[in-house]
């Protein structure tokens, strides 16, 4: 073990060579030069890593916990200060409130930034932090781009890129040509065919959404986020009993608080009594710790209920709900679209962005 950073660089330049690939001078040196010498802390880091395919709460916050030990090990190893961060992203909304991790979610980006500013990694984080939590969208867009030139063989840089692309500039086609580069580059991992999934829904094309949605189903079939990811495009389809039957047919606890999106199939199978009762758990649930206001604000508009929904989508607003920084993205929203409220609650977004400290306090 005392070895293994020695014998990662050796094996590197071989392949490096075998493939006959041209380093610049400071690519080579990046290759030779091991993220950490502390052994411990690579070794937590790569169990950590192993971790990151995964959507469920529990994988994640064993991630957080081994990055936590990591960079307590060493304070210095971007990577894993970067996991870190995208860590805290990952968890935020789906299950923990966004103000309660936003703190730690960007100290650690910044972390990872100034312990090593030549690499993509901690760029990678920062951007993706400023575009959903912070909401400042020229940083993100700055620090997605650069992060891309430091790392063009990361995937993750390439479907964060994509995201902002999709999401901020509403460019479908450019952010699906960044997801696909992310796949090429890494092709069993989930969260780049997930990004692509939702793009194809943004623009309609259903039948290659649901294909997206498959393969991340038969690489990973936990791949639980929010949702279901067959299910949700069959709502997006209007397949409300396809949908329905999916969602019933889940394991129980496989799914971990009521179904937001189950309540919407609901409405429109006629069972709007059913959906109600899934809003009261919701509600009820809200009382106790965070829910994602969107979801709530998705069922009140499937009801009809335009006054509560925008109610909700103000408090999502308050909770930095990631899903609100571009909420015309996602079509469970959509029958608020034409409302001037909506319009009003996009722009009350664009003007509330956080600038990041780009100096970390000691």
């Amino acid at each position: 073990m005392q070895d293994i950073f020695g014998v990662q660089g050796e094996v590197a330049q071989q392949v490096a060579d075998a493939l006959k690939i041209k380093l610049a001078p400071a690519q080579e040196q990046r290759l030779l030069t091991p993220p950490t010498i502390n052994v411990r802390a690579h070794d937590l880091f790569l169990r950590a890593h192993a971790l990151g395919a995964h959507a469920d709460e529990q994988s994640l916050e064993g991630k957080i916990e081994l990055l936590q030990e990591a960079v307590a090990e060493d304070p210095h190893y971007a990577m894993a200060w970067g996991d870190l961060a995208g860590a805290y992203l990952t968890i935020a909304d789906a299950y923990r409130a966004p103000l309660e991790v936003l703190g730690p979610m960007r100290h650690a980006a910044l972390m990872s930034v100034k312990s090593d500013d030549g690499a993509g990694v901690g760029h990678i984080w920062l951007g993706a932090v400023s575009m959903l939590y912070d909401r400042n969208f020229p940083l993100a867009k700055s620090e997605l781009e650069r992060a891309v030139v430091l790392d063009p063989n990361s995937s993750d840089a390439h479907r964060w890129l994509g995201w902002y692309r999709a999401r901020v500039e509403r460019d479908f086609d450019a952010g699906r040509a960044e997801m696909q580069r992310a796949r090429a580059l890494d092709p069993s991992y989930t969260w780049p065919l997930m990004f692509e999934c939702y793009i194809a829904i943004a623009r309609g094309e259903y039948e290659p959404a649901l294909q997206l949605a498959e393969q991340v189903m038969e690489i990973d079939p936990r791949f639980f986020y929010d949702v279901d990811p067959i299910a949700n495009v069959y709502s997006a389809m209007a397949r409300w009993p396809d949908a329905t039957r999916r969602y019933e047919s889940l394991p129980a606890g496989r799914l971990t608080r009521p179904n937001f999106e189950l309540a919407i199939c609901y409405v429109h199978t006629g069972q709007s009594d059913r959906a109600r009762h899934i809003l009261t758990d919701l509600e009820a649930l809200f009382q106790r710790g965070y829910v994602d206001q969107t979801h709530l604000a998705a069922i009140y508009a499937a009801l009809g209920d335009k006054d509560k929904a925008f109610a909700a989508l103000d408090r999502a607003c308050a909770d930095r709900s990631a899903r609100v920084s571009t909420p015309r993205f996602y079509s469970w929203l959509a029958p608020l679209f034409g409302d001037a409220r909506f319009a009003a609650l996009e722009y009350k977004v664009a003007h509330s962005a956080i600038s990041s400290p780009l100096e970390v306090k000691p």
